[in-house]
């Protein structure tokens, strides 16, 4: 089994994409804002936002427009097929397996 940073790296360029990926799956339907990522992650807050860039780029996420008196960068997760990919590649991974077994 791999790691998902391994597998990140190979697969998708960087390490970060992967586990940022598998955390948006991980929320849900649910809103976050941009530098929430960054509380659970390591990744850096810059190179963070790049990655969700690329994820607004690719239609896997859309931003949600903030209420007035709030100032956050929002985002919500679509169901782009792009997420198949993603979840093909963390069912091979160590995170996976981990995550089966706490089940």
């Amino acid at each position: 089994m791999y790691s998902v940073e391994f597998v990140g790296d190979r697969l998708f360029g960087r390490g970060l994409r992967l586990r940022l990926a598998a955390w948006i799956l991980a929320q849900g339907e649910r809103k976050f804002y941009q530098s929430e990522p960054g509380l659970d992650l390591r990744g850096g807050v810059s190179n963070i936002r790049s990655e969700l860039d690329r994820f607004l780029q690719l239609g896997m996420l859309v931003e949600v427009p903030p209420t007035p008196a709030d100032r956050r960068r929002y985002y919500r997760r679509t169901d782009s097929q792009f997420w198949t990919a993603i979840r093909t590649a963390l069912s091979n991974t160590d995170q996976q397996q981990n995550r089966n077994s706490n089940s």
